[in-house]
């Protein structure tokens, strides 16, 4: 079946940190190949012995159709127990009943998941089902298509057979009767996984070995098979102790590198390794057909992995070709409706944007990304609505984005909308630019929004930033309400309207009306209370206008002002200095008024005569 070829295709492509993956990531569990190869089902007329064996020895695992066997070289502890079972025609793995385990039966297993998982009928027999089930959870899924691969690929390294696990750099697991001849394959730069596989991204121009026993072997060669058993690249090797072979093939994905040696009587010496393959180079050396004989942007030996006609460029006929198919849209290249929902995938609108997957596919937009030029309008109204270029940032390229444009009232079509001869992004226009101050590390304010004119977008130069304890002087300022806010204006501008918004229910014990706004003096390292402030009881808002941005923060002005002058006397009594109209000067502005002037020097005066007396 076809759905079958893409799954398998898939499974043997699918390459994740030199390993492979199934199409869900499933996770190898080593204790389920050892299960397999040590425990299988024997087919009796009424009663079947199992027979569990633990052992610290190699445990050989021959497949034979409805027979299997264990056995170990020493047993350390073994128990029998005879049990009445109903007969089971069928071998652990071997699901499509050929005798072998191999990648096949990974690949079928893959597809009557893919079927069942669109609910359909997956087309397996209850005693395939028993076969499919390779780790004995009751249900057949990919995670059973990994272990049989898995268990595939144990088997055809060697594993099986005792000799042990192959060295870090060597795969030497290979001997004949004889024990004179033997090969070994060095593996050194070549990535190893957990599973005895050696993975390449890169181009490999040849392979190294060793060998034992030359004298006696008459033919060194070598054949390297992929995933569906077919030879991809084969030949000999010269016969030498340390022998090189060179000019082969790889299949994409898995591939099986087997070196034999033949001696004079005929007898015949391997070894074995895998090599994943994920580099285009090492195809190219193979028979590979990397020709595109429908011009539909996929070669044909990777069409006929995944089972699209590599004559025809839109195998299902649903309007898309089988490469926008599959590396623009994600669609099934074999399925009109690949989500069966109705809707055939040339018009579907996976990410609703308002354009179908055939018209993105036209306009070169991204079928799943709704706003392919990143400039904050999505790909249909870019289209159906402005007609602006939807994979272009800036339009007009006048300077502003195209939502920027929109948004100071600009045409996104015209660097120059009212041919005054400015452009567009140089233009002063009024703007605002609001930063929500919701959920603070402390209450008391909502938000903060800076109302000015100039050019440019103010939403795209210009940055508001929570500050506190960031900036740890404005955070510890006495009386101080919510948190810090620093401002960085990006354009120019002459006036600027900074506006707090507070939240009345969080003042606490200060009074609404004494609520002012400080900046953060960092020329001085110093907070200055700011007059002129402007409170708006009705509206909740603390309002100062400014010619300049830096960190601003609001404060209860009484609470602010008594620590100023505290800290101001506490100086300058230790230096026996009394000059409290310099604290006038320094803290109250000159534009107060007589009362607030007089209070004041008295204030000081009282604190300064206390100081000093306690000084003396």
């Amino acid at each position: 079946m076809k759905i079958k070829k893409i799954i398998a295709a898939a499974l043997a492509l699918t390459i994740v940190d030199g390993s492979f993956n199934c199409i869900q990531k499933c996770s190898f569990d080593t204790s389920v190949i050892a299960n397999a190869a040590e425990t299988t089902t024997t087919q009796k007329a009424s009663t079947t012995t199992v027979t569990t064996t633990s052992s610290k020895s190699t445990t050989t695992a021959p497949v034979s159709k409805n027979t299997s066997t264990t056995s170990a070289s020493t047993s350390v502890l073994s128990t029998s127990t005879t049990l009445s079972i109903t007969p089971v025609d069928y071998t652990l793995g071997d699901v499509n009943n050929d005798g072998m385990i191999d990648a096949v039966d990974a690949s079928v297993v893959l597809a009557y998941y893919a079927r069942i998982s669109t609910n359909h009928d997956g087309g397996f027999t209850e005693l395939q089902k028993l076969a499919a089930d390779f780790n004995h959870d009751g249900k057949v899924d990919a995670v059973d298509a990994s272990n049989i691969l898995s268990y595939y690929t144990y088997i055809s390294t060697g594993s099986e057979k005792g000799n042990g696990s192959p060295s870090d750099n060597t795969d030497d697991n290979s001997k004949s009767e004889a024990e004179d001849i033997s090969i070994s394959l060095d593996m050194t730069g070549f990535g190893k996984n957990d599973l005895d596989m050696y993975a390449v991204s890169e181009s490999v121009t040849e392979l190294k070995g060793s060998l034992t026993g030359k004298d006696r072997i008459s033919k060194l060669e070598y054949t390297i098979k992929n995933t569906d058993e077919k030879i991809v690249s084969s030949g000999n090797i010269k016969i030498d102790d340390n022998w090189t072979m060179d000019d082969f093939g790889l299949d994409i994905g898995s591939n099986t590198v087997t070196v034999t040696a033949i001696d004079n009587e005929g007898n015949k010496t391997s070894n074995s390794i895998i090599i994943i393959n994920a580099n285009m180079d090492n195809l190219s050396r193979t028979d590979a057909d990397l020709g595109d004989t429908d011009s539909d942007g996929l070669n044909n030996y990777f069409e006929g992995k995944i089972g699209t006609s590599p004559e025809k460029a839109d195998t299902d006929g649903d309007g898309l070709t089988d490469y926008e198919e599959l590396i623009l849209v994600g669609s099934d290249p074999l399925s009109v409706d690949t989500d069966e929902n109705g809707i055939t995938d040339d018009t579907e609108d996976p990410d609703e944007d308002g354009l179908s997957n055939i018209k993105e596919v036209k306009l070169g937009t991204y079928a799943y990304i709704s706003d392919s030029d990143n400039d904050g309008i999505s790909d249909g109204d870019e289209v159906l609505k402005y007609n602006t270029d939807p994979l272009r940032y800036d339009t007009d390229e006048d300077g502003l984005n195209d939502l920027a444009d929109i948004n100071m009232g600009f045409d996104p079509n015209k660097a120059d909308t009212d041919n005054n001869g400015v452009p567009d992004s140089e233009e002063i226009v009024p703007q605002e630019i609001t930063l929500s101050l919701e959920e603070p590390e402390i209450e008391g304010l909502l938000s903060v929004n800076i109302d000015t004119e100039t050019n440019g977008d103010i939403n795209s130069n210009t940055f508001l930033l929570n500050v506190y304890e960031i900036d740890l002087l404005a955070s510890s300022a006495p009386g101080l309400i919510g948190v810090p806010v620093d401002i960085n204006f990006g354009s120019d501008f002459d006036n600027a309207k900074v506006t707090f918004k507070y939240d009345e229910s969080a003042l606490g014990d200060t009074d609404e009306n004494d609520l002012g706004i400080i900046w953060h003096d960092t020329e001085n390292d110093q907070l200055v209370l700011l007059d002129n402030t402007v409170v708006d009881a009705e509206n909740n808002t603390v309002t100062y206008d400014t010619t300049h941005f830096s960190t601003y923060a609001v404060v209860d002005k009484k609470k602010f002002t008594v620590k100023q002058i505290e800290s101001y006397i506490s100086q300058h009594v230790l230096t026996g200095i009394s000059r409290h109209f310099d604290i006038y000067t320094d803290y109250f502005p000159k534009s107060a008024d007589s009362t607030k002037y007089n209070n004041a020097v008295a204030f000081c005066d009282r604190i300064i005569d206390y100081g000093t007396k306690m000084n003396t």
